[in-house]
């Protein structure tokens, strides 16, 4: 029962990845009910909010055969404590990082997403790719340039 769970749950992922919107859709969503629910009193918040929605945005892979890219950026370190789970950047006005696609990640996605030069995005081999390992593909990666 639980291997089924599993499969259920590749199966629903891939079915985001099926309809490149669906993500975009969801992400917007879930934004604007949060900004409902959450009052923003003070200006400071009000910029973390959006450093941290930027990170996100800019962290999610919405096209699994994208192509192998860097860039940087600054945020302000409350917002990145937030994604990187460590508290000492929280003090920290503004940090740089890079975000990137790894090449290592973009052969991956490609071994398994395409035959013969050929994108294959079906359900069943989207599900396929996400058993092999794909899970850790839906989001690029960031590192701490300087701050």
């Amino acid at each position: 029962m639980i291997s089924s769970f599993t499969k259920l749950n590749f199966f629903w992922v891939a079915n985001l990845y099926n309809n490149p919107k669906i993500i975009s859709v969801l992400l917007s969503e879930i934004t604007r009910i949060i900004n409902i629910e959450i009052t923003i009193e003070s200006n400071e918040f009000q910029d973390t909010w959006k450093h941290l929605l930027k990170i996100v945005d800019r962290l999610l892979c919405r096209d699994l055969l994208q192509q192998e890219f860097v860039f940087r950026e600054e945020y302000n370190g409350k917002a990145l404590s937030y994604v990187l789970c460590d508290h000492r950047l929280a003090n920290i006005e503004t940090i740089e990082v890079e975000i990137f696609r790894k090449k290592k990640d973009v052969a991956f996605c490609h071994y398994h997403l395409c035959q013969d030069g050929t994108s294959d995005l079906s359900l069943q081999n989207i599900t396929r790719f996400l058993e092999m390992g794909g899970m850790e593909m839906l989001t690029n990666s960031i590192k701490i340039v300087s701050g």
